[in-house]
């Protein structure tokens, strides 16, 4: 499991097998791009190449210049009875739609997005806790079975674990912090349940700078390795990912080095 940094907007990329999901609660349209209306989303993807793809799509609809992952691993503890769960019950059905271009890659759609000032202190804040309530959840109810209510859930657990985290659980301030690697607990309560989480590897870089000293230094790394680092215990998704990138290089302006 991953956090995935496309210039501040975060998502969570989940694996299993050959399915890689990416969650992303920001204002997304039905095939996990952005978009000025929009909806968070959680984009299925039936194989590694329908994820490539994807990242490509997003980081250009975000226009993003730079990227980070970091994977973690995450271990779910007993639920604490004395703790109130969070009431963010939606009477929704899923919103199943069909995804971009690529073959065989469906959505499924949340009812709002963290950016709702309507709804929360500091809409557009939350993403990168956001991410991590997503990991959390889908280490006790598979991210493959979510719904829309499971979604909106989420995204409500998000920015109550953001206020948490930032010591804001009261709506006295107006001021809205990113959050990063750094500032995520080691542990923390999450719908009445404890998590432990462990972070792992990071890597960054610029996504269109492939060559250079920032990278021969190893102070950076192109994505298209970032990817088959973090990936890389998956030997099936990481031997298709080098495979393909390395037959396809004309595909990938981002990731040519």
């Amino acid at each position: 499991m991953c956090l995935l940094n496309l210039h501040s907007a975060f998502s969570a990329i989940i694996q299993h097998n050959n399915y890689i999901v990416i969650v992303d609660c920001g204002t997304r349209d039905a095939s996990g791009f952005a978009s000025d209306i929009g909806r968070p989303v959680a984009v299925f993807n039936t194989s590694v190449f329908d994820l490539m793809y994807h990242i490509s799509d997003l980081r250009k609809s975000l226009g993003a210049e730079w990227y980070a992952i970091s994977s973690l691993s995450v271990k779910a503890g007993l639920v604490d009875p004395d703790i109130d769960n969070v009431d963010v019950t939606v009477a929704s059905a899923a919103v199943v739609e069909g995804g971009s271009s690529q073959s065989n890659v469906s959505s499924v759609r949340g009812s709002f997005h963290q950016g709702d000032n309507r709804r929360f202190q500091h809409a557009g804040a939350q993403c990168m806790a956001i991410s991590l309530v997503a990991l959390a959840k889908h280490s006790i109810d598979s991210v493959f079975s979510w719904q829309t209510d499971n979604l909106d859930k989420v995204v409500v657990l998000g920015d109550k674990l953001y206020n948490d985290i930032t010591g804001d659980s009261n709506v006295n301030s107006n001021q809205s912090k990113h959050l990063c690697v750094l500032d995520l607990p080691l542990k923390s309560v999450i719908d009445g349940q404890t998590f432990d989480f462990e972070y792992r590897e990071y890597v960054s870089g610029d996504i269109d700078v492939v060559t250079g000293d920032m990278i021969d230094g190893g102070l950076t790394i192109s994505l298209r390795c970032g990817l088959i680092k973090m990936f890389g215990k998956y030997h099936m998704f990481a031997d298709s990912v080098w495979y393909y990138m390395c037959n396809h290089w004309s595909q990938w302006p981002f990731c040519c080095g």
